[in-house]
């Protein structure tokens, strides 16, 4: 899911595999896609395993940025709207 306006120029996506990855970049801030930053939000099991971290970290251990679980939150269900629709309200499903 790409969002291009005044304020964003990021890219959203959901992966059906195992993991449920979730990938999330800002391309003003990163045009090469390397820091996803979706990663410790949506996966933290995953993260967990990737960084080697033990489910008793402490909580500090994978930070989420303000706000980000709700932005996620919105992209899935905008994601999954997009998914439903049909015709010329795809464009901008609600």
């Amino acid at each position: 899911l790409r969002t291009i306006n005044a304020t964003d120029d990021t890219i959203y996506c959901e992966f059906d595999d195992p993991e449920n990855f979730v990938e999330y970049y800002d391309l003003r801030a990163d045009p090469f896609n390397m820091v996803n930053l979706a990663f410790n939000a949506s996966n933290p099991d995953v993260a967990r395993r990737r960084y080697g971290l033990s489910a008793d970290a402490p909580p500090g251990a994978l930070a989420v940025p303000a706000g980000l679980a709700d932005r996620l939150a919105w992209l899935h269900d905008r994601l999954k709207a997009f998914m439903q629709c049909t015709g010329a309200n795809c464009w901008d499903p609600q």
